[in-house]
């Protein structure tokens, strides 16, 4: 069954849209599904999940922010200067973070960093809307 999309601007506001339905794709091996085959217990702890095994830091921070849940935890032990990039990630999605010295000491330059997810909510509409018409400059033009 095919879409009915209409281009005319305001038009589609007001037209019934038909299902669209996509078929899955098919698929013959594990390679194909989107997270891939995972090595069996325990090599699985190690491992790197095949959909991020060739992302980005920022892949990999947006992949572990959708799997911990508030208040959860995550401990990555890496070298200073990726722990440096990834802190600056995690502090900027409000997680609670430090990083601490290798268990053999200050000189080695593996370190670990503790990062906690906050748990936040936004603010509700009715204090959003005053706390916007109190302290923008629109209101205090006239």
């Amino acid at each position: 069954m095919s879409c009915h999309i209409v281009s005319e601007g305001v038009g589609s506001w007001y037209t019934n849209l038909a299902t669209c339905l996509t078929p899955l794709p098919e698929v013959s091996g594990a390679g194909e599904i989107a997270g891939g085959k995972l090595p069996k217990w325990p090599e699985r702890l190690n491992a790197v999940p095949p959909r991020i095994s060739q992302g980005t830091i920022d892949d990999i921070m947006l992949e572990m922010d959708s799997i911990l849940r508030p208040e959860g935890s995550v401990i990555i032990r890496d070298g200073v200067d990726v722990l440096v990039k990834v802190k600056s990630i995690i502090d900027w999605m409000n997680y609670d973070s430090q990083i601490i010295n290798h268990e053999d000491g200050p000189l080695v330059r593996e370190k670990l960093l503790f990062a906690v997810k906050s748990c936040w909510t936004a603010p509700a509409p009715l204090d959003f809307i005053h706390h916007v018409s109190t302290n923008s400059n629109l209101a205090h033009a006239s």
